[in-house]
């Protein structure tokens, strides 16, 4: 059973469980190491000086935080700029990919005979797991572009397969604990890009 999970089967007020809610998403935000969101603002601050594109990714939710995170850095007023990019924003896209070569694919063939060397791949993702998000990271470290990933739960395989890892460790299962860390994460690193570059 996830934390919160228990948490609400053994909480009788909303105010109890409010509580008990932040206090989780602090204790897995205070595990986040310093160091892997001093990488991040590094590498893409890297990226953008080499002109290079960078794309984000993630499914579910995980879409949704990606297509955040490249609206905070498309809007950071900066030259070079930060050309970011969400794989996920274009339905007919992956709805294509997805129809004519199964979902595992829906982000690794938009990178395919696109990413390079100069790019950076961002993937977010609750369990770390996912078969197109570990695909995306093959395609993309395949051509030389580095990997940030963006996790959950246990970190899930993703940890293996990238150059920068940014860990929110909750238990299995707890997806919005792990999803609003994601969030945070995003925030904090485009907030600090906004005011410093």
């Amino acid at each position: 059973m996830s934390r919160v999970a228990d948490l609400l089967e053994h909480t009788e007020s909303f105010s109890g469980y409010m509580h008990g809610y932040v206090a989780l998403l602090n204790e897995a935000l205070s595990k986040v190491t310093p160091e892997s969101l001093q990488a991040t603002v590094a590498a893409l601050n890297h990226t953008r000086h080499a002109h290079g594109d960078i794309y984000i990714a993630g499914n579910g939710g995980s879409t949704a935080a990606a297509m955040h995170w490249a609206n905070d850095l498309i809007s950071i007023q900066c030259r070079p700029a930060f050309r970011a990019h969400a794989l996920s924003a274009n339905a007919s896209v992956l709805t294509c990919i997805g129809n004519d070569e199964g979902f595992s694919h829906t982000f690794s063939e938009q990178l395919a005979g696109r990413v390079r060397a100069i790019d950076l791949v961002i993937l977010i993702s609750a369990s770390g797991s996912s078969p197109n998000l570990l695909q995306a990271a093959q395609a993309a470290q395949s051509e030389g572009a580095r990997v940030i990933s963006v996790v959950g739960f246990d970190g899930g395989a993703l940890q293996s397969c990238s150059d920068i890892l940014i860990h929110i460790p909750t238990s299995i299962g707890d997806y919005g604990i792990a999803e609003d860390g994601h969030l945070a994460v995003a925030h904090m690193v485009s907030n600090y890009l906004r005011h410093n570059t």
